[in-house]
């Protein structure tokens, strides 16, 4: 079982967020999100509840009490999963690439990266 410190740790860094916006967005200190993230320190429910607010998850999985089918899924995996399970395309896109050789997988990554790229260049 995890320690609340590498379980915020973890959940902070999977959001790219710095020590620094995350005390921000939780109204605490740096040095103090630094301490729990050490485990110098251990968060009081206050701490806690901000915490799991500014990273939008529960306080439950910040403690990783959440198991089984109630752990909590990171918001932005759940939308990206359900946008791919919405659009049948997106499967068939999926089941092909994960049967697909190193190098095919490197051609279509560099096809859809020259799409993205025309695409960004129709936008400006």
């Amino acid at each position: 079982m995890y320690k609340v410190s590498q379980t915020l740790k973890n959940t902070r860094e999977m959001r790219n967020l710095t020590q620094e916006q995350l005390a921000e967005m939780a109204n605490l200190n740096r040095v103090t999100v630094a301490k729990y993230e050490s485990g110098r320190v251990e968060p009081g429910a206050g701490a806690l509840a901000k915490l799991a607010d500014a990273m939008d998850v529960s306080a439950d999985y910040l403690l990783s009490r959440e198991t089984g089918d109630h752990t909590q899924i990171d918001p932005m995996v759940l939308a990206l999963a359900q946008r791919i399970f919405e659009d049948k395309r997106l499967m068939v896109l999926l089941n092909v690439a994960s049967d697909a050789t190193p190098e095919e997988k490197q051609a279509a990554t560099a096809m859809l990266q020259s799409f993205q790229m025309q695409r960004g260049s129709v936008k400006a």
